[in-house]
């Protein structure tokens, strides 16, 4: 199932969780995690967003790797986000033995300073959802552009 199908699938029962709890929803967030097998994640890392010269020393012989990135920006035209990308490394603990990965996890969530005066409408909430699945190809594509993704 693609992303922005199964958020079209699972936001009628968010409203409907909504309207059984009589709640007023201000703010909205979507989480991502994906990976890709590595055999070097953490020189994969360091090489992709280092300047050579950071390579030869401290990054030479990385054991692990992190970056975390924040910008907010106009999702969709419409909703205020805070963006937060977080790339690192990781183990994938497989059926035969863990293998060596790079992971990216993806934050999308509305200012927390709107949450007292802020109320998403059904069609908002729907609206959201929908751009979320794109918005997160398109920033994964500012940090691995797909010609260059191994």
């Amino acid at each position: 199932m693609q992303l922005a199908e199964f958020y079209r699938e699972v936001t009628p029962m968010l409203h409907e969780y909504c309207d059984f709890l009589d709640s007023r929803v201000a703010r909205l967030a979507a989480l991502i995690s994906r990976y890709t097998p590595n055999p070097t994640p953490a020189h994969f890392l360091a090489s992709h967003f280092c300047k050579e010269r950071w390579l030869t020393a401290p990054f030479n012989r990385p054991a692990s790797f992190e970056l975390h990135a924040h910008k907010t920006f106009l999702l969709a035209g419409r909703f205020q986000v805070n963006s937060w990308v977080r790339n690192r490394t990781g183990m994938f603990a497989g059926p035969s033995h863990p293998s060596p990965i790079v992971i990216v996890e993806q934050d999308l969530n509305t200012p927390a300073e709107e949450v007292e005066t802020r109320q998403f409408s059904r069609e908002e909430i729907a609206a959201y959802f929908q751009a979320v699945a794109p918005g997160f190809d398109e920033t994964l594509s500012l940090y691995y552009p797909p010609d260059e993704r191994t």
